[in-house]
């Protein structure tokens, strides 16, 4: 799920023939934009250009208006192949997006021409790509090892944080003659740090010009937490059954979100407002909205379904949330219920 940058339009993929368009003014299903079922839909950094992308393996780039809407360009990225439809922008001229080989199981990294929509023949074998200020992004090179580099669009040139190297025969990774996994990277909400993440519990922190300023470990009780949300003082980790808030420095927990193991058949997942200033933390048809100033939360009053997708409007004031039946948008001003 995901709102138009002008909060117009509430877009949900769907495993239908359609993804579906909502306008948030009064609720109406707008456009049924054809394609088949949808892995997801997400807008460019111009506020004109939808992107979806489809079981089949295509990418389909449209433009909606109020006679209705018009498909710009469909890049084939291949049948069998799952597309991460939200991307990041690279530059004026130049975004990327992640595609995974459903056949194979590989990753790979698509540029395409960000006032178009359209693909470039440029690919990298790689995945969970964070974009830098400064046109450079991160992202974790596969597949013969699991490295987090910096890359260089315009160049190609990279520079190596960190990795470890695949043993198919034992499946072990070593990283420095050591057994880890480096899982994900964060760039803080400062924008100043590289933070790479491994299974061990330990982080690596870099500077933007590659080098090591730090290491932490987080691991708090025996148990992988990873990192949904950070800045430089506070990180929210996910254990699979809680949700906890830590002080980056002194360990301190600073909030827990209580759940325990989710009960049979609730998903469990969250999200970050676009400011950066609270979350939405989920467990089955619980949502709590967990303040990351004051370190509180609260229950919406509502009841829904099992959640399958949620999203912050642009300006966070609103929250959609999908279960198997409806699309629900939620007023956070008021916790009350207004489509």
């Amino acid at each position: 799920i995901t709102f138009s940058p002008d909060g117009r339009y509430v877009i949900a993929g769907t495993d239908g023939a359609y993804t579906l368009v909502w306008d948030t003014a009064d609720g109406d299903q707008v456009f049924r934009l054809p394609g088949g079922p949808s892995w997801n839909a997400g807008f460019d950094e111009s506020r004109s250009l939808l992107y979806t992308s489809h079981f089949d393996g295509s990418v389909r780039v449209w433009n909606l208006g109020p006679g209705g809407y018009g498909l710009t360009t469909a890049g084939d990225i291949g049948a069998g192949t799952w597309v991460n439809a939200n991307r990041f922008k690279l530059g004026p001229e130049l975004g990327a997006f992640v595609a995974v080989d459903l056949r194979t199981f590989s990753f790979y990294i698509r540029f395409f021409d960000a006032e178009s929509g359209q693909l470039d023949d440029r690919q990298l074998n790689g995945n969970w790509p964070y974009a830098l200020t400064d046109g450079r992004f991160v992202y974790q090179k596969f597949p013969n090892s699991t490295e987090w580099v910096i890359h260089d669009p315009e160049t190609g040139e990279e520079v190596y944080l960190a990795g470890c190297a695949f043993d198919p025969d034992t499946e072990i990774c070593l990283g420095d003659g050591e057994p880890a996994v480096f899982t994900t990277a964060h760039i803080p909400v400062e924008g100043d740090q590289i933070i790479v993440e491994d299974r061990l519990g330990t982080w690596t922190v870099y500077d933007l010009a590659g080098n090591v300023i730090g290491r932490e470990t987080h691991d708090l009780d025996g148990q992988f937490r990873a990192a949904m949300e950070m800045s430089a003082d506070w990180v929210l980790l996910d254990s699979g059954t809680t949700y906890a808030a830590v002080d980056r420095r002194t360990k301190d927990v600073l909030w827990s979100s209580g759940f325990t193991t989710p009960a049979e058949g609730t998903t469990f997942g969250g999200e970050t407002s676009h400011g950066g200033e609270f979350a939405a933390v989920v467990e089955g048809g619980q949502v709590r909205i967990v303040d990351f100033e004051v370190w509180t939360d609260r229950v919406l009053p509502l009841s829904f379904g099992r959640i399958r997708g949620i999203g912050f409007s642009p300006d966070d004031r609103f929250l959609a949330l999908g279960d198997e039946d409806r699309i629900s948008i939620v007023d956070l001003a008021t916790d009350e219920l207004v489509q």
